[in-house]
Formats: structure tokens, C-alpha cells, sequence
């Protein structure tokens, strides 16, 4: 007798410890898990932001696209739940119902009746619970983008403070999020509710057949008590089911807004790569055409041909899309009609990523990002030295600020650029097109900012067809586009290109 009792201590013992033990190596599993999504969509949203395809993203402000990474942890949170009660809870109504059918055969029919009320749940709200989850998503998102723009330019809403137009955007972004958040929750309740009244039906049908069957003498007093525990147990693993709806819709949305970037974003590419570097790009447009969504040609019916190792220059008639010209000759705009042609090969053929790196590109706008100085000029390019650089700059007239830096490269860049002076920002643009003897050389207003003895050295170094680049220069300075090999004229949605009378004539 003792030594019975001792046996089923160490049995219970035992049991509570293996028990633990594998709630505990599910706990490190559920945790890897949570780990691997963060790691997987981090890198993955690392690796598609710079082959976003400019046209599709035109109409959205990307900092604020990218907010969707939050979304991970959505995922996160929802996804361990799913792991953990979703399958212990499907396993228990299975074996249950298999269970409950072994004791007579009326119990068939509340384990049908259960199914096809579980799947009539499923069938009638699940569309509408996912798309009001979708809604309230949007609204979300809306709402903190509407905020980070109030961040963007706070000297507006600092002035009007006073005529609380900024809470009353908010509270227009507010109630819309408040009205789908509130639709999505009356889903969530009528599931509820519904289980709720099945729950009492089914528990009254079951005590009420039990019975039915015990007095019968069908069933026995021990087979009537199991089955109606067995039936509870069925319920309630129903009840955990259906709340854990909600992270159902939150996964699902999660995963689509995360999908919204780095799915339907991308550029399309092709596998050739250009030729080596030393060489210029020949770049040739057919019957060209190219508009934003608003249908408005920017470009139409334009040809042009500009060979390899030219020096060209770019001068409009008033708006008329410089820097939407140098875009789409550097791979950003891929929706156009027409032909592009790099070296006889359409855009379309090339790996988008090898064709930019024997490319250099400068806009006029404020392109550097946190980190260093060092960082910004380099881009990722680790063979460049600091001798190039400085080398560079000196050739370029560029060095004048380098010494000026309170840490020189190591100087830490803050966001938009914000702790440095415009004009260094620009010659930190400016090293970074220049550098690693590119192929192709985009600039748009290179020489705007200048001193005079540097818009000089700059013109003669770009002038000289380093590494017989091929140069194209968007800029208004007369004499740079007279000391070019051809110029392009753009006005209203044409584009012409004529070869200086010094270097020769006609056009071509």
C-alpha cells in the first residue's frame, strides 16, 4: 500500500515535470518565432525600399509607408496565440467529439450540429470581420500620418495654434478610426453572441438528451457524467476558438498591410548587366512617352540618340521635368510607352542594381541620411579611400568644406540634414555622384550654390569627360551648355537634341 502511494506521488511528480518542461521549451519555441518575423520583414523591407518603383510610390509619402513595419508586431503577438490555444483548442473539440460519439450515437448529432455552426460562423462574418479589420487599419495609419505631418512642418501649426485646426484634423482622422474600430467590434460580438446562445441551446440539449438517455437506462450514471464534462470541455474550447478571432483578423491584416510593401512595390528587372565601367553609356529614346497618373503627358513621340562618352547638357522651357528626365534615364520611371535603350539594350533587360552601380546621380534636393559624413559619400562602397575623396573634391572644387567639419568624416549627419549647412549638404550629394568613376553622370543644377572659383573647377573637371563618362547635366548656366557636346532642349512634352555648332552642326 505504501509503496502504491509512494508510485503514484513520484507518477504525479514526474508528470508535473515534464509537463513544465515542455511549456517551457514552447515558450522558446514561440519566442524564435518572434524573432525570426522581426528579423525576416526588417531585412526584408531593408532590401525593397531601394528597388521601390518611383511610379507606383508616387502618390504616397514613404517614411510614412514604411510605418506598416509596426505591423510586425502585430503579427508577433498574434501569431503566438494562434500557435498555442488555436491548435490545443481544435484538438480538443476533435477528440471530444470522437469521444462523445463513442458513448451512443445520439452524440453524433451535437458534434454535426457543433460543425455546422462553427462553419456558418466562419462563412457569414469572416469577410466582413477581415475587411472592417482592413479598415480599421487604414484609419490607423491615417491618423499617425496625419501626426507625423503635423511633426514635419510644426512652424504652421505653431503660428495657428490658437484656431485648433490641428485637433480638428485629428479629430476628423480620430472619428473615422473610432466608426471602423466600432463596426469591427460588432463583428467580433455577433460571433460572440452567437456562441453564447449556441452555447446555453447545445447545454441544454445535451443535459436534456443525457437525462433522456439515463432514465432509458441507455446510458449510465458514470457514461452520463463524462459526457456532459466531455461536452463543457467541447464548449469551452468553442468559446477559446471563437475569441481568438481577433488575432486571427490582426495576423491576416498584418500580414497584408507588410505585404502592401514588400509585394506590390518593386521595380521589374531583367538579368544582363551593363558593361564594364571605363566605358560611356550609349542611351537611346523611341517614340517616348511617359505621364503620372494624373494622364498628362510630361514626354511624348520623343527621339533622340546621345553616344557614348558625350558631354550633354539639359535646359527647359520654364517647368518642363528636368529632374523627371534625369529619373527616368536613371531606372526610377518604368511605365512609360515607347522605347529606352542603354547600350542598345532596353531598361527592361538589365538588373536594375548592377546598371546604378556604374551610375552616378545628383538631384538638387536634400539627399543624405543619419550617419556619418563619411557614410553619406560612400554609400556602402567600401573600396573608395579617403585619399580619392579628398582627391576628388580638390579636382572638382569641392574640398573647401571638408576641413570646416567639426569631426570631419566621422561628423554625424542628423536627420534631413538638419545640423548641416545646405551647401555642404550639397557637395556631400554632389562627392557621392562623382565617386567610383561612373559610367553614367545624372546632375541636375550642380553649379547652383557655388563660389565662382568652384563652379569653375567643377565645370572643367565635367568638361574634361572623366573616365569617358557619358555626362548629362540639367542646368541654366549658358556657358556650361555651350562647352557641351549636345544639348537637349525640353518644352512641352518634347525633347530635342541638337549638336553645338562648335563641335560640329545640324541636329541630330
Amino acid at each position: 500500500m505504501v509503496t502504491s502511494i509512494y508510485v503514484l506521488i513520484s507518477l504525479v511528480v514526474a508528470g508535473t515535470v515534464v509537463v513544465g518542461l515542455m511549456q517551457i521549451n514552447q515558450m522558446k519555441i514561440v519566442e524564435k518565432i518572434k524573432q525570426k518575423i522581426f528579423v525576416r520583414y526588417a531585412f526584408d523591407f531593408a532590401d525593397k525600399i531601394p528597388r521601390f518603383d518611383l511610379f507606383k510610390t508616387d502618390n504616397f509619402y514613404l517614411p510614412e509607408k514604411v510605418n506598416r513595419f509596426f505591423d510586425v508586431l502585430n503579427v508577433q503577438k498574434g501569431l503566438s496565440k494562434l500557435l498555442l490555444d488555436v491548435p490545443a483548442a481544435s484538438i480538443q473539440i476533435i477528440f471530444g467529439l470522437i469521444l462523445l460519439a463513442l458513448y451512443h450515437p445520439f452524440f453524433i448529432v451535437f458534434g454535426l450540429t457543433l460543425v455546422v455552426i462553427l462553419t456558418l460562423i466562419f462563412r457569414l462574418t469572416g469577410t466582413s470581420g477581415l475587411q472592417t479589420s482592413m479598415e480599421e487599419s487604414g484609419h490607423k495609419y491615417k491618423t499617425v500620418a496625419w501626426l507625423q505631418e503635423m511633426a514635419r512642418v510644426i512652424n504652421p501649426f505653431k503660428l495657428s495654434y490658437d484656431t485648433n485646426f490641428n485637433l480638428a484634423r485629428t479629430d476628423v482622422h480620430v472619428n473615422k478610426y473610432l466608426n471602423s474600430r466600432t463596426e469591427h467590434f460588432s463583428v467580433l460580438l455577433f460571433q460572440y453572441k452567437t456562441l453564447v446562445m449556441t452555447k446555453v441551446a447545445i447545454t441544454t440539449a445535451m443535459l436534456g438528451g443525457g437525462a433522456f438517455l439515463l432514465l432509458r437506462q441507455q446510458l449510465n450514471i458514470g457514461e452520463f457524467i463524462a459526457a456532459e464534462i466531455v461536452v463543457l470541455a467541447v464548449i469551452n474550447a468553442v468559446e477559446k476558438l471563437i475569441v481568438n478571432l481577433d488575432s486571427v483578423y490582426d495576423v491576416v491584416t498584418g500580414l497584408e498591410k507588410l505585404a502592401s510593401v514588400t509585394e506590390n512595390l518593386s521595380e521589374n528587372e531583367g538579368k544582363l548587366s551593363i558593361d564594364p565601367a571605363g566605358k560611356g553609356v550609349a542611351i537611346e529614346l523611341q517614340n517616348f512617352g511617359f505621364s503620372f497618373r494624373d494622364d498628362r503627358a510630361l514626354f511624348r513621340d520623343v527621339d533622340l540618340q546621345i553616344p557614348a562618352g558625350s558631354l550633354v547638357g539639359i535646359s527647359s522651357m520654364g517647368q518642363s521635368g528636368k529632374s523627371t528626365f534625369l529619373k527616368i534615364l536613371a531606372g526610377h520611371y518604368q511605365h512609360f510607352s515607347g522605347s529606352l535603350l542603354f547600350n542598345k539594350v532596353p531598361l527592361s533587360n538589365y538588373r536594375l542594381a548592377t546598371l546604378r552601380m556604374k551610375m552616378g546621380l545628383y538631384l538638387n534636393q536634400r539627399e543624405v541620411f543619419i550617419g556619418t559624413v563619411w557614410d553619406n559619400i560612400i554609400d556602402g562602397r567600401s573600396q573608395i579611400t579617403s585619399e580619392e575623396i579628398i582627391d576628388l573634391a580638390e579636382q572638382c572644387g569641392l574640398s573647401g568644406f571638408l576641413d570646416q567639419l567639426p569631426e570631419g568624416f566621422q561628423t554625424q549627419v542628423a536627420p534631413n540634414g538638419k545640423n548641416l549647412p545646405g551647401h555642404y549638404i550639397k557637395r556631400i550629394s554632389l562627392l557621392r555622384a562623382l565617386l567610383n568613376k561612373p559610367s553614367l553622370l545624372l546632375l541636375e543644377d550642380p553649379f547652383d550654390g557655388l563660389a565662382g572659383h568652384e563652379r569653375q573647377k567643377l565645370m572643367q573637371y565635367l568638361t574634361s569627360k572623366p573616365h569617358r563618362a557619358t555626362i548629362i547635366v540639367a542646368t541654366g548656366d549658358a556657358a556650361f551648355l555651350q562647352a557641351c557636346d549636345y544639348q537637349i532642349l525640353l518644352s512641352n512634352g518634347t525633347a530635342t537634341l541638337t549638336e553645338n555648332f562648335d563641335n560640329g552642326s545640324g541636329e541630330l
